[in-house]
């Protein structure tokens, strides 16, 4: 038998496990999403739908890692109990050099993902919460001891402003018409901007004035709203010199490390840029982790499966776990870089994976 033949086949499999996978993630992250946004179904299914499907991208920078785990232990554990492995071994074909192809694709999805990471999911991010560059003077301005910011036909101020949070406190919120005259206004203790023009106020009294100059107040302690006014990406880098890294580019974040003084927004600018460029390589330093686990059953050992899925989902959290840690220690001041704890769990992971690879039975 061919070792292409066989490598082929058992890439194949891995494949088509793995989009099965990925595909029931992305399934109940809309669920969750939808239930979250029920409210949005109001103004039109089928905008309200996009934007969640448009949100699950959130979900691939760490879903396609551990869907290609889950989906090698799948094909592996389907393998074993096929006797397919069994055969492999018994032509003389060497097994780690038929698995050799699923490391090649893991190679190529990392790449895809980190591209895709960069070029679609931020620019996603950024058109979700408005993608259009507001003008300098349309952004938030500090002007004495409240904060000011106008878009469209509303007029906002707050006592604070919050660019990484998306939150204004003590805050006032007019709207005019057609003459520029008041016709909303609302008074709160907080507003926060959630994304596509949508805010939920906390704490509100609500006042509308008709024409003839009659008021309609209410009281809500929550109230949602989409007023079309987005808090855009220029808007929450601009504000009080404030930057988000997570809506930000490889070279965004890089430009912008090179151009902060704070030591502080430096490290976080660092260590999110190396985060960004490291974070590909889980895809295959979980599946060289769990691998092992799906070629260790019997061949017809029906609870094969469960025990090695069980064993590498422990592994995988491991991994993230070790990875929390690594983001946790680039963030501080323990070491003279971001980049070594990132890089130096990466580094480790990997070799570890090796290390379990080279351990498979031929």
């Amino acid at each position: 038998m061919p070792v292409s033949i066989v490598a082929r086949h058992l890439a194949r499999e891995f494949l088509t496990a793995t989009l099965g996978v990925l595909a029931a993630l992305i399934l109940v992250w809309v669920a969750a999403d939808v239930l979250l946004h029920v409210e949005d179904f109001q103004s039109g299914a089928w905008n309200a739908l996009r934007s969640a499907l448009l949100r699950s991208f959130e979900l691939l920078p760490q879903g396609v890692p551990t869907a290609c785990g889950i989906g090698a232990v799948f094909s592996m554990s389907r393998a074993t109990r096929s006797l397919e492995i069994t055969a492999i071994r018994c032509g003389g074909i060497p097994l780690r050099r038929a698995l050799l192809p699923i490391l090649i694709v893991c190679t190529l999805i990392a790449v895809a993902l980190g591209f895709f990471h960069d070029r679609v999911l931020i620019p996603t991010n950024l058109m979700l919460s408005g993608a259009e560059e507001p003008e300098r003077d349309e952004r938030p301005q500090k002007v004495g001891d409240r904060w000011w910011y106008v878009s469209n036909s509303w007029l906002f101020s707050a006592s604070d402003f919050d660019a990484r949070e998306r939150k204004l406190i003590d805050v006032t919120v007019f709207r005019f018409g057609d003459a520029n005259e008041i016709i909303r206004r609302l008074d709160a203790g907080s507003a926060v901007y959630v994304d596509a023009g949508q805010w939920r106020f906390f704490d509100v009294l609500d006042q509308n004035f008709s024409e003839d100059g009659i008021r309609d107040i209410r009281r809500f302690d929550k109230l949602a709203l989409n007023l079309g006014v987005d808090l855009t990406s220029a808007v929450l880098r601009d504000a009080a010199g404030a930057v988000v890294p997570d809506i930000m580019t490889l070279h965004g974040l890089s430009d912008a490390a090179d151009e902060a003084t704070n030591p502080a927004e430096i490290r976080t600018l660092r260590s999110t840029y190396h985060a960004r460029l490291a974070l590909p390589l889980s895809v295959l330093i979980l599946v060289l982790l769990v691998l092992p686990e799906g070629l260790r059953g019997n061949d017809r050992d029906d609870a094969s499966l469960p025990k090695a899925l069980l064993t590498s989902v422990a592994a995988m959290a491991a991994f993230w776990a070790f990875w929390v840690l690594a983001r946790i220690g680039s963030q501080g001041a323990w070491f003279p870089s971001p980049a070594i704890p990132i890089w130096g769990a990466a580094s480790l992971a990997l070799l570890w994976g090796f290390w379990r690879f080279r351990g498979i039975k031929e």
